[in-house]
Formats: structure tokens, sequence, C-alpha cells
């Protein structure tokens, strides 16, 4: 690590892509006494021209101070490994996050098997330059100043890294994917959004520890799941994490689905779905994709072909639906609700595709899972039916959906 004094200052000016209640957090911390900056993920994309999906904050304020600053009423304190403070405007939630530092060896629970350390608590506070050099990799450690408009590098590394489409570990990748495997899953996803390379080190730090994502909470890897099926970049992501034999020890059953038609096809409707996403042609929600990636595999179970989406079954059948549902994401879950509305719109294609469409389909279209059921029936017509009938039956049901 360098000196609190040797680093990369830079002044550009991001704000005007910045969205206003962001910069009156920030400014509002500050006001109070509180060096505060963006961090994260959001300085990254602003850096490369890309919107960020929500902004993280990072401050000198305890999580008590920010709820005392915030109020009661809009704050809640969250998280036990790592508290964070969730600040609520409007629909929208903002993490801000106390500068931390790298947690003492008390803090550390070593893991029999490996030999290594995985962080049990990160509350240790700090500095501002303690926090960017704890985090975990260069181009998530740049922070930006809406007051000052500075950008602040403090490992003098991730500007450059940035610039060249790098992933770098901040410090010995062994023991940063030893700490946290998790971060693995982060790399990747960088590699996979982004189309960076990962650097050498990294890399082979990477291969040989993957297999410890098994060691995190299923819980954990669930959620970093759904963050991973809202991006528009998805299916890049699936395929990069399968590229580096990740998949496997991720998602096991996937990734032996990867290997088939069903997968094969289930991932070429995931794209259709993420060229609308990038497009802003569709919304960012959690069923469709699983929908997109399950249909072949429930339609190869059915008819013995994965691209049979008309077929006849009984009401009944739902269940064993919503069981292979469940079967591809082992040893992951889903919310039991996500659950069934990806079945109910996996169940509909049948009538929205059959030829009594007009007589069938309309009885449901007040259904509460119609509107998946519309969106997944697009992309599969738009993949192979090719359906006038379908989709201008489709495109009236969103049509009103979104009215109403």
């Amino acid at each position: 690590m360098l000196s609190d004094t040797d680093y990369i200052l830079k002044k550009i000016n991001l704000n005007a892509h910045i969205d206003p209640h962001i910069k009156g957090l920030v400014s509002k911390l500050r006001h109070h006494g509180f060096e505060t900056y963006i961090v994260g993920g959001a300085v990254r994309d602003l850096l490369i021209n890309r919107v960020p999906k929500d902004y993280d904050i990072s401050t000198a304020a305890t999580p008590e101070e920010i709820r005392e600053i915030f109020g009661k009423r809009r704050t809640k304190i969250i998280g036990k490994r790592f508290r964070i403070v969730h600040v609520f405007e409007g629909r929208n939630v903002v993490e801000i996050s106390t500068f931390r530092k790298d947690p003492s060896k008390t803090n550390k629970e070593t893991i029999e098997s490996s030999g290594h350390s995985i962080i049990t608590d990160d509350n240790e506070y700090g500095s501002s330059y303690e926090d960017a050099w704890r985090r975990d990799f260069t181009v998530n450690a740049i922070f930006y100043d809406p007051a000052s408009h500075e950008v602040i590098d403090y490992t003098s590394m991730g500007l450059d890294d940035l610039d060249k489409k790098i992933v770098r570990t901040i410090g010995d990748p062994y023991q940063r994917f030893s700490e946290d495997p998790v971060r693995v899953l982060r790399a990747l996803k960088l590699v996979g959004q982004y189309d960076f390379s990962l650097e050498y080190k990294t890399e082979e730090a990477l291969l040989t520890l993957q297999e410890k994502i098994t060691l995190s909470s299923v819980s954990r890897l669930s959620l970093e799941l759904e963050k991973i099926l809202k991006k528009p970049f998805s299916y890049k992501i699936f395929k990069t994490f399968f590229n580096y034999g990740f998949l496997s020890y991720y998602i096991p059953p996937l990734h032996r689905h990867f290997g088939k038609d069903e997968g094969r096809i289930g991932m070429e409707l995931l794209n259709i779905e993420c060229n609308k996403l990038r497009q802003k042609n569709s919304y960012e929600c959690v069923s469709l994709p699983i929908a997109l990636i399950a249909a072949p595999a429930v339609s190869y179970h059915y008819t013995g072909t994965p691209d049979s989406f008309i077929y006849e079954h009984e009401h009944a059948d739902k269940k064993n639906i919503r069981k292979i549902i469940r079967s591809l994401f082992l040893p992951l879950t889903f919310p039991k609700f996500i659950i069934h509305e990806v079945a109910d719109a996996i169940f509909m294609q049948s009538r929205i595709f059959s030829a009594a469409i007009e007589n069938q389909a309309k009885r449901h279209r007040h259904h509460r899972n119609m509107y998946t059921a519309c969106k997944l029936a697009l992309i599969i017509n738009e993949y192979s039916v090719k359906d006038e009938q379908v989709s201008d039956f489709c495109d009236k049901i969103l049509e009103d959906y979104t009215r109403d």
C-alpha cells in the first residue's frame, strides 16, 4: 500500500450525469462536517460513459450518525458483516456506507479445509484512503467528489486499468479471493458486462480459487443471481461464467444445461431480451429471464424437443413445471412468488400460441401473470414461431397493462 499522500487526483466534472438527489445526499453529509464521496461502480460507469443503475455513497459518518442526519423514517441500518444505511428517496433506495479499513485478524474466520481466512465482520471504520484499499478491484476503488469535481484514485492504478479495460485485485489476489469468494463472481461479472480482461495474476488466482464460491452462503449467492438476471448483460455474464468453468461451481445444473440444446436455446432467448433491455424496449425484472432460460427445458420434458412451446398439459402440471424451474438453479433459490410467476408464464404459452387464441387466451388476459406470459411469448415468437396473430394479441395485452 502507498502512503496516504500518494494518489492520483484529477478534475473531471461528472455532475451533469449524476441524479440531483444523489448530489443532495452527498451535500447534506458534507454540510454536517463529514467527508463524503460517490464511490464504486457508479464512478466506474460514469467514467466510461455508461449511465449508472444505482449509486453508492461512502462517508466518514457512522451508520448511527447517518441515520440521525436523514431521520429514522427515511433510513434503515442493515447488515451484520457489513453494516450500511439504506436511505429512502421516494421509490429509490440509496446505500450509504462508512469508510472502512481492512478487518483485523479477530474479525476473520479460518476455514480449516483450505487454510484461508474468510471475513466475518467488516465493520472496522477507517479513512477514505483506507476504504479505497480494502475494496475488491482497482476499477471499483475510484472516488468522486461532486462539490469539487475531483476524481480520486487512491490506488494510482484504477484510472489506468479502466482505460485499458483490466480487472485487477487490490493487493494479493489469492488473499482477496480467499477472504471473500464472491469477489470471483464479481470479477467475472466485470469481464462479461464490460468486455474487460483479467490481469494475469488475478486470473491465475481466480482459476485456482473459484471453487471456493461453494463456501459462501446460499442466500448471498441467490441475491447475486437476482442482480445478474436483471442486467441487460446477463447473457454475456453467464457465457463468461461458463467459459471460465465458474458456472460448474456456482450453479452446477445450469452448467450442465449449457451443453444441451435446451440450454443453448434458453440462452439465445435470454440474449434477445438483453438486446431489448439495452435498447430500452423492455424493463428489468427477475421472472422473465428465468422463464426464458427454463422454458426450453420444460418443453423438452413434455415434448422431447426444446423448441416446441405448444403442447397439452393439465393445470396440475404446474407443480412439476415449478420443480423443473427450481432444479435448474440448485442450490440457489428464488422467492416462492417468483417461481409461481415463472411457472404460470410458461404454462400459458400453449394457450397464447394455440390456434384457438381468440377463444382461449382471452379468458386469461386478466390473469395476474399474463403480463410476464406475453413478454415471454413475444420473445419466443420473435425467435422461432413468427406468428403475427400472437404478436398482435400480446402487444394489445401489454398495452392494456401499461394503460392500467
